[in-house]
């Protein structure tokens, strides 16, 4: 056999050994190419084994610039265009509002006084995704805040020293939809997590507590009952989130929010049990900081 007969044979033996199994190219951002072949990848990795060896390697998509599969060369997947892939967000969140300003003083003195405890809150949302960082939120929240009433039936007991009063009441309630701009980044040094931004407008329903006091001041037992009140007012919520991606269709969310309205209630009835009653209105801003975490669900549009 001559010698250009052995070296085509050994030029089909490289071709083919090198056909099968080292097809694919990594290129990483230093330059270095990795001659291998792709097993498989998923948002942060890419599995490979290299010709010489039957270990399965694998190398971060953060470290990568290019990859080549079957002579199709991919851009490395980082978040910016895995962000691009995402169309909806459907997010969960439970927390705790912290009462605050008007809403949250104790100080009978005032009028403006929410007597407002701090509480818990559940929100759901939908985030509409029209571009890698900028969208369209909407969302449902449920707020409640215990009513801090034993202040008035200690007040009352240190007012009228021979008798001994009881009290309770319902929540502060808060219940709406809301709308606005959702803003998304990503945190490049730090992977699979991104930053949020919220701003938020609504008309949620707004509801004052039932306020109910017994006691005997003469000697007779009467009971002092200001019923609850409804009402509709504009109201704003925004915040900031910090998102962390555990699957591609999986992350977890923790925010901070600031929620904010006036509501004006109006013929608030207060009626006793000897037969007094009467109407009155009055103005109570609400205000709280809302401290939530959960669950987000990434859909994606057709194709990723």
């Amino acid at each position: 056999m001559s010698c250009k007969n052995h070296l085509f044979y050994i030029f089909i033996f490289f071709f083919g050994f090198f056909t099968a199994f080292g097809q694919d190219l990594i290129i990483q951002k230093t330059g270095t190419k990795i001659y291998c072949k792709i097993v498989s990848e998923d948002s942060a990795l890419i599995y490979y084994k290299l010709p010489s060896q039957n270990m399965q390697f694998q190398i971060r998509k953060m470290q990568v610039e290019k990859y080549y599969v079957s002579n199709k060369v991919n851009q490395k997947k980082d978040d910016k265009e895995t962000k691009s892939g995402e169309l909806l967000f459907l997010n969960f969140y439970g927390g705790y509002a912290n009462a605050m300003n008007e809403f949250a003083s104790k100080d009978l003195t005032k009028e403006t006084s929410g007597l407002a405890n701090d509480g818990s809150l559940f929100r759901t949302s939908l985030v509409l995704n029209l571009s890698e960082n900028f969208g369209f939120t909407g969302s449902y929240i449920y707020q409640t805040h215990s009513f801090e009433d034993k202040l008035l039936r200690d007040e009352l007991n240190l007012y009228y020293s021979s008798t001994s009063f009881t009290s309770r009441s319902t929540k502060w309630k808060i219940h709406g939809f809301f709308g606005g701009l959702h803003l998304s980044f990503p945190i490049k040094r730090i992977e699979h997590f991104s930053i949020c931004f919220e701003t938020s407008f609504g008309l949620p329903k707004l509801v004052s507590p039932d306020v109910e006091t017994s006691g005997s001041p003469f000697g007779q037992k009467v009971t002092v009952t200001q019923y609850s009140s409804v009402t509709k007012a504009i109201a704003f919520l925004g915040g900031v989130g910090l998102n962390y991606k555990l699957a591609k269709n999986l992350a977890l969310n923790f925010n901070v929010s600031h929620f904010r309205s006036k509501a004006e209630f109006s013929h608030i009835l207060t009626r006793s049990t000897n037969g007094y009653q009467s109407y009155s209105d009055y103005e109570q801003k609400i205000s709280s900081l809302n401290i939530e975490a959960g669950l987000r669900f990434i859909i994606y549009q057709k194709g990723y």
